[in-house]
């Protein structure tokens, strides 16, 4: 299966999160990806942020350099629609970017990576996966 990881989770392997990183030592990097819209927060956050070390802008770039993303596409725009109808109907929105990100898995049939868990509940058949939760030893 591969992996969607979301801006949080790009975040705590910048910082260096153990669990984070053990996860994606697990992975082959054709598993792992992220989304444009993941991307563009990612840059965002860099441009606003002047004061951001650029030990950790370097981090960031590269990564993004590194992994594949995936764009936002009609199929995409089909998934968003669905999901936002029905987290309406159910009094259950989201934010517009994590709507947009639950979206990218589902139309690209990824898993994905979030400590945000509790956003993406109501979002029925998505795969969700926290990396940033402690490993469980086999």
């Amino acid at each position: 299966m591969d992996y969607l990881l979301d801006t949080c989770t790009v975040s705590d392997f910048v910082r260096g999160d153990e669990n984070t990183l053990y996860q994606l030592k697990e992975k082959s990097p054709l598993q792992v990806k992220i989304s444009a819209i993941t991307a563009y927060e990612l840059h965002y956050g860099l441009q606003k942020n002047k004061q951001i070390r650029k030990s950790t802008k370097k981090a960031v770039l590269r990564f993004l350099g590194d992994i594949e993303i995936v764009p936002f596409d009609i199929a995409t725009a089909n998934f968003a629609t669905e999901i936002r109808t029905n987290l309406e109907l159910a009094g259950k929105p989201i934010g517009a970017y994590d709507l947009l990100i639950a979206a990218t898995a589902m139309a690209c049939n990824l898993i994905l990576v979030t400590s945000h868990e509790k956003e993406f509940v109501g979002v029925s058949e998505l795969k969700i996966e926290n990396w940033r939760s402690p490993v469980k030893p086999d």
